[in-house]
């Protein structure tokens, strides 16, 4: 193997580790935020699961706009309250 190739496979290695170790509700403080009051306001199960998959953290998600996104999620399941705040930013990274 070239040093190249040992580089990458301890690079997956590493990466195989922390995912074996992550919790999905160790979230970042913008994020319990965001949990505690999507949890407040009575959010349906699936808002909370794809909040556990990182979907409305703006780095982690994989929708391209996961603040419109969110705000779009939370005007539909009727939490108005939760939208105003993530319009205002209240939960950005």
């Amino acid at each position: 193997m070239s040093d190249d190739e040992d580089l990458v496979e301890e690079l997956l290695a590493d990466v195989g580790a922390e995912a074996a170790g992550w919790n999905p509700d160790d979230l970042p403080p913008s994020q319990q935020r965001l949990r505690d009051d999507l949890h407040a306001a009575g959010a349906p199960e699936w808002m909370l699961e794809k909040l556990r998959a990182g979907t409305y953290h703006d780095y982690a998600s994989d929708v391209p706009m996961p603040k419109a996104f969110l705000v779009a999620e939370c005007e539909r399941a009727g939490l108005d309250e939760v939208a105003f705040r993530a319009r205002r930013g209240d939960y950005d990274a």
